[in-house]
């Protein structure tokens, strides 16, 4: 078993996934799973950026003064997240507008 866990590739947890943006042919389960995994990420991204909030200035620049890279990164990764999310809401509200037989 540790074999097979250390040829896996290696994923940040909190990294948008592109296997998670909604696609046509997604049933309404795939859909929720995928809503469900971007949530998690939403949250867990969240988490950093409240720490960022309470942190005083000099704290913020120790931290993140020479990284910009990095701070880019949390808030570049907690807007598409957010984009990520709401497109699956969408794709949901349309799978179940069909599945009812409405217009969209």
């Amino acid at each position: 078993m540790d074999e097979l866990l250390k040829n896996l590739p290696q994923i940040d947890p909190l990294e948008l996934l592109e296997d998670n943006n909604p696609r046509e042919e997604d049933t309404v389960g795939e859909l929720v799973s995928k809503l469900s995994y971007a949530t998690m990420q939403m949250w867990n991204n969240q988490e950093i950026l409240y720490k960022i909030r309470s942190m005083q200035p000099d704290t913020f620049s120790t931290m993140y003064g020479n990284n910009m890279p990095e701070l880019h990164r949390i808030i570049k990764r907690a807007c598409d997240l957010n984009i990520q999310r709401s497109r699956i809401v969408d794709a949901i509200d349309l799978k179940i507008l069909q599945i009812r037989g409405e217009k969209y």
